[in-house]
């Protein structure tokens, strides 16, 4: 899994997929503004082949696509290792509760509707971000505090080993002595 070392000065990287141009501009303007690095791609296939290359760290993608729709696309990359983690938020003007559903069934976090509302794409990337970033650390602190912990057990052993031979010293000097007395 690639780490965000750069998450507390770059907000994110956001891949934005979807076949209409005026979504890809509008979704970019507003998120470039607010300090996000945008990617886009109209056609899935290219999505695709742009998340692996350099995963972001989320992703926007439409539902209704030629081709390939969104949920296929998502099903293909969080069959991958290198995008399986990467937060999928669907953008759809699909309303049904079965299609929130089966988003939700192949891997998406959340649901955007068309039209957007500016503050709650806002308000979903930055929270879905900032629980990227936050798993992402909470991954890092663990491997520390797992390296801290072999470590010390690692010193316990020895420390273990060291005593052991010190009371096999103790028990032939108690030998020695024991045999020695009249």
């Amino acid at each position: 899994m690639r780490k965000n070392q750069d998450a507390k000065t770059n907000p994110g990287d956001i891949l934005i997929v979807d076949d209409e141009i005026s979504n890809l501009q509008l979704l970019t303007q507003l998120l470039s503004d607010a300090g996000y690095q945008i990617r886009t791609a109209k056609e899935p296939k290219f999505a695709i082949e742009s998340a692996m290359a350099q995963p972001p760290n989320l992703i926007l993608l439409d539902v209704r696509m030629p081709e390939m729709d969104g949920f296929e696309v998502c099903k293909r990359l969080k069959q991958d290792e290198r995008t399986r983690d990467i937060p999928i938020i669907f953008i759809s003007a699909l309303q049904g509760v079965q299609d929130r559903v089966r988003g939700f069934n192949v891997g998406g976090v959340d649901f955007i509707s068309k039209p957007f509302q500016e503050q709650e794409v806002l308000a979903r990337v930055r929270t879905h971000i900032e629980l990227r970033n936050m798993h992402l650390h909470l991954e890092e602190l663990v491997e520390k505090r797992t390296a801290e912990v072999v470590k010390l057990k690692n010193q316990i052993e020895q420390e273990n080993i060291y005593l052991r031979k010190e009371i096999e010293v103790k028990h032939k000097y108690e030998e020695i002595i024991g045999n020695s007395e009249p």
